[in-house]
């Protein structure tokens, strides 16, 4: 299964019923399936589906058949982009995902993997060679980051071996290792563009593919600190083997269908927060037109249950004897027994407001952005998630009187969370 932004469908090709290889092809459109024409004389059970945003459709590779080779669907119909003599071979079970400029894949061959590394421009493949590469390996997961333009690359097996490693790939710096475990060996990968997070659901199994070491479950991969992590929503499909899985970018949804148990199943889950973390400014700043301001955190950095909330300043004090700090509260209506918002003019402070009640007061510190501002670690905690916290920013220099201190607008940050 792969997603097409240009036309907001997942596409689902193929697969197998515990019978017969299938010849279908089905559209998702986040409230149902409606089925596709499907052009092949034969049915396939793991062909490698990736966006193509050259050439504006979703790319398929085909193994069997006089048919075999690269085809496009263009949300109309299918088109040969490439025969048999110019699509890569031995790639069964090899890895795929949209790229900065085209599609890369990587690995496949189930009987003897491999570690080919292949991109597709738009018009034909070409097989690249680096100084690093990751171990030859077949039905690795991967899929495309495209807040920083990379791939991420986890999983796969090669014989008895199973690998949790992770890798990343750009067109600059080729393939990278970034993080290990606990991601599942065996399963399907997607980007969760809205959380900024890898998205994984399968498990990885002890030798020779005995009882789990990492169990079925779902798990995340935090793209800013590299860490992976298995989640625990309240509701989650049984364990399964090698579902379909996409990310619906326009509904912000996980989908997966399918997969194998006992019998080939025939359900579709949707994964997404079942409470989403929000963060917007009231008030005003005060202090003139360099004034302390909040700036909204990417939806990333919002805080999410279980992940790091990070907020930066804008126009934040500098010099030897600058201080800044973040007030964060548990109310924007009361302090103790003392209605808000406060005026601070009685202490020279003009125009200025205390929004929020100053529960705490953490200094400010550099991001990882290279901003000034102030960062927390949410617990990952069910009883967190719906729950409001409120901040607003302080500054000054400690030789210049109060009456010179500058106030940022408050803040209202919600806990979002599975």
């Amino acid at each position: 299964m792969a997603y097409d932004p240009a036309r907001q469908r997942c596409l689902l090709l193929g697969g197998e019923d515990g019978a017969t290889f299938l010849g279908d092809a089905w559209e998702w459109n986040g409230q149902r399936w409606s089925e596709i024409p499907y052009p092949f004389p034969w049915g396939h059970s793991d062909a490698l589906l990736a966006y193509d945003p050259i050439g504006r459709g979703v790319l398929g590779l085909l193994f069997d058949g006089a048919l075999a080779g690269t085809w496009l669907w263009d949300g109309a119909s299918w088109s040969l982009a490439a025969g048999p003599d110019r699509t890569p071979q031995n790639v069964f079970g090899a890895a795929v995902a949209t790229a900065p400029s085209g599609v890369l894949m990587f690995g496949g061959g189930p009987t003897r993997p491999h570690a080919d590394t292949w991109l597709w421009n738009g018009r034909f493949w070409t097989q690249v060679r680096y100084v690093v590469e990751p171990p030859r390996r077949a039905f690795a997961h991967m899929a495309f980051d495209s807040s920083r333009g990379r791939v991420v690359m986890s999983g796969g097996a090669a014989g008895g071996i199973q690998f949790t490693d992770t890798w990343t790939w750009d067109p600059r710096n080729g393939w990278l290792p970034v993080a290990t475990g606990p991601a599942p060996a065996i399963g399907r990968m997607v980007y969760d563009a809205h959380r900024d997070r890898m998205v994984a659901v399968g498990a990885t199994f002890g030798p020779r593919f005995q009882p789990p070491v990492h169990p079925w479950g779902t798990y995340e991969l935090d793209s800013a600190t590299q860490t992976w992590r298995q989640r625990s929503p309240a509701t989650e499909p049984s364990t399964r083997n090698l579902p379909a899985l996409a990310y619906d970018e326009r509904r912000r949804q996980v989908v997966m269908f399918g997969g194998r148990a006992s019998t080939p199943l025939s359900e579709t889950w949707l994964y997404e927060p079942v409470s989403p973390a929000s963060f917007g400014t009231f008030g005003m700043s005060c202090g003139g037109a360099s004034a302390l301001s909040l700036v909204s955190p990417v939806p990333a950095a919002l805080p999410w249950a279980g992940f790091r909330f990070e907020l930066a300043v804008r126009n934040g004090p500098s010099g030897p004897r600058a201080f800044g700090a973040m007030l964060v509260g548990s109310s924007m209506t009361r302090w103790g027994g003392t209605p808000l918002p406060l005026d601070l003019s009685m202490l020279g402070l003009t125009d200025c407001n205390l929004y929020v009640s100053p529960d705490l007061a953490a200094p400010l510190r550099p991001l990882p952005s290279g901003q000034l501002g102030w960062a927390a670690d949410v617990p990952d905690s069910a009883a967190l998630i719906g729950a409001s916290f409120f901040t607003q920013a302080i500054g000054g220099h400690v030789t210049l009187p109060p009456s010179q201190l500058q106030l940022s607008q408050a803040g209202a940050a919600r806990v979002g969370g599975l």
